[in-house]
């Protein structure tokens, strides 16, 4: 947790070992609920990946980052997902036959997107990957491509 913006430092953190733990996660959370926090939490999220040996389901690193409405934050978002580099589970656009594999990652992110909605309340959020720039336009790109 940060408080008024991501240049401050951390002022609380805690490492949780499994999934087991999240209703102590969540009990963590309660008292940390003023307008100028932000609360982020790390996880990993299953996801076809290509490898040397063709595509395999291996875990991924996801990052939820929810903001208090007067936390500085770049583009106005209530709540930003980082999925991290996104050539870890989106090929470049002439890799052969990853269409499938791409559009199962696509179908496992939005289902986590609406379960992340079903959890927080969200007027506006942020789909992030280290790619630089807005996850949403790098989608938009390869599903514009279609089965290759």
């Amino acid at each position: 947790m940060r408080a008024i913006s991501t240049q401050e430092p951390v002022l609380f953190e805690e490492t949780f070992a499994s999934s087991e733990d999240l209703p102590q996660l969540v009990e963590s959370l309660r008292g940390w609920t003023t307008p100028d926090l932000s609360v982020e939490v790390s996880a990993a999220w299953d996801l076809l990946r290509p490898t040397a040996e063709g595509w395999k389901l291996q875990p991924s690193r996801v990052t939820v980052i929810r903001y208090g409405p007067d936390f500085e934050r770049e583009y106005g978002e209530d709540c930003r997902i980082e999925f991290g580099h996104d050539a870890l589970f989106l090929p470049e656009d002439e890799a052969p036959g990853s269409f499938p594999f791409v559009e199962k990652n696509i179908r496992s992110l939005l289902k986590l997107v609406r379960d992340i909605d079903q959890q927080i309340p969200v007027e506006k959020r942020l789909l992030w990957s280290d790619w630089g720039a807005h996850f949403t336009q790098r989608l938009e790109s390869l599903l514009a491509g279609g089965p290759g």
